[in-house]
């Protein structure tokens, strides 16, 4: 089941957040120094903390839920583009990869997102995450220009894709 965040869900939230970190960390090389250099471990928590405010007016934080527990989530925050809403922070738990959970959560953040009137979802991601890629290519996205300014050491390992709404 996907379903909207609620405070009741910060632990919950927390902790897929700090697996997250994990996850992309778990790449090792540039992938992890790179990740580390933006999102310290040690400012992290006060990142997470400040999700929910960061996406409560006017974006959304989507969570799949099995049997009660929380397995998987997705946010959306509009870009500087009053037409474009970004998804961010697709995550599931590795135990349920493969079961279409990150469909289910990108398709419910595409519906919400048609619904707030945006025209264009876009996202970022590392090269190295190729999984992802493949997922969001099979779903209907396609390469487009970057949607921000790409710091000097991020530009050859970004890759960014859109979709119409």
């Amino acid at each position: 089941m996907i379903r909207d965040y609620t405070t009741d869900d910060a632990p919950e939230l927390a902790r897929l957040m700090w697996d997250y970190r994990a996850a992309i960390l778990g790449y090792g090389g540039r992938t992890a120094e790179v990740f580390d250099r933006y999102y310290p471990k040690d400012a992290y928590g006060a990142f997470i903390e400040g999700l929910p405010d960061l996406h409560a007016e006017t974006g959304a934080i989507f969570l799949a839920e099995l049997d009660g527990t929380v397995i998987g989530c997705a946010m959306l925050i509009p870009t500087r583009n009053p037409h474009q809403i970004e998804i961010k922070r697709i995550y599931v738990d590795p135990a349920h990869r493969g079961k279409d959970v990150a469909p289910a959560l990108i398709a419910a953040a595409t519906d919400r997102a048609r619904a707030m009137g945006y025209a264009e979802m876009v996202l970022d991601t590392v090269k190295t995450l190729v999984p992802a890629i493949r997922l969001y290519e099979r779903l209907g996205f396609e390469t487009i220009e970057p949607f921000y300014e790409l710091k000097p050491d991020t530009g050859d390992f970004v890759c960014f894709f859109g979709i119409r709404l």
